[in-house]
């Protein structure tokens, strides 16, 4: 399965042609006086700092989601058929299902996690820890996977209908070096956090842990990760994708690794690098230069 890119809802540009339709014509003169033709006029002010805030929330008006994955289909596992669900998934691919993972979002989504290349491990405690997905996964093994979501009871891959979305998706448990060194590498684009005291090295899209050897599994009562699980995570956010791709390769060592997967339902980093929030000042400065090249091209257009 692969990732479909879905378009995006509010183009800045669609944004300032509705907003600055309001606007009158500039008053004929010099165009290097453009801006000014319009600042003797109170009201016209008012109408382009409202025009740069409508810019600013629909470049930046998106759903984000918070993912739970409780609602894990029991049997399902990444290299078999779901079978036996009741719903069109039955036979129809492989991987661990999970049920309604957005609740209250008002959306319905299903997600499946398929291996897409040979996988070893023990079913028995792959599935879902509390609310996350848990994989285990043998020492020695690189296996690639596929997180894809789903309308719910369908196999149609996830489609917002022109709503911009993203979701954090946080992976942790990256044990280090002696008992086998593993790391995430994500093929899928997305912006990826680490806390400021991380123990994790990244190179490009790859993230391993050198100097944690074993970190703590989680419990299925856990409501936030500890410091030290939280240096052995990234974070990864994705927009506008329903499919992400990454591969995930243990060390040698004997026995059987797990990784698990958040949704951000419970997890906030502390101490993050770099954390998802308001729009910052830079943002608003680069929404008022387009108003003002769009003008300036208004301008242009009305002494032609």
């Amino acid at each position: 399965m692969t990732g479909e890119n879905l378009p995006p809802s509010a183009h800045p540009g669609a944004a300032l042609d509705s907003c600055a339709a309001a606007l009158p014509p500039p008053k004929q003169g010099d165009s290097s006086l453009f801006v000014f033709s319009y600042l003797g006029n109170m009201k016209l002010i008012t109408r382009i700092v409202g025009c740069l805030f409508f810019l600013t929330a629909a470049t930046h008006g998106q759903t984000t989601f918070e993912f739970d994955f409780a609602n894990y289909v029991n049997g399902t596992q990444v290299d078999s058929v779901i079978s036996g669900t009741g719903t069109e998934f039955d036979g129809s691919t492989t991987g661990l299902l999970y049920r309604d993972i957005a609740s209250g979002s008002g959306f319905a989504i299903d997600a499946v996690l398929s291996a897409t290349s040979p996988y070893v491990g023990k079913s028995r405690v792959t599935g879902a820890t509390g609310d996350d997905v848990r994989v285990n996964q043998a020492t020695g093994v690189s296996t690639s996977y596929n997180f894809a979501f789903y309308e719910s009871g369908t196999t149609n891959l996830f489609d917002a209908g022109g709503t911009d979305y993203s979701y954090d998706l946080v992976f942790y448990d990256i044990d280090g070096r002696p008992v086998g060194l593993e790391t995430f590498e994500f093929m899928t684009p997305g912006t990826f956090t680490l806390t400021t005291t991380t123990t994790v090295i990244q190179e490009g899209t790859s993230f391993y842990n050198e100097s944690v050897g074993n970190v703590p599994n989680p419990t299925p009562d856990d409501t936030d990760l500890d410091a030290t699980q939280e240096n052995a995570s990234v974070i990864g956010t994705f927009s506008n994708t329903n499919s992400i791709d990454f591969k995930f390769t243990t060390g040698s060592g004997g026995g059987n690794r797990n990784y698990f997967i958040d949704g951000n339902d419970f997890t906030v980093f502390d101490t993050a690098t770099a954390a998802p929030g308001a729009p910052t000042p830079p943002v608003y400065l680069i929404s008022l230069m387009a108003l003002v090249l769009w003008l300036k091209k208004r301008f242009r257009r009305h002494e032609a």
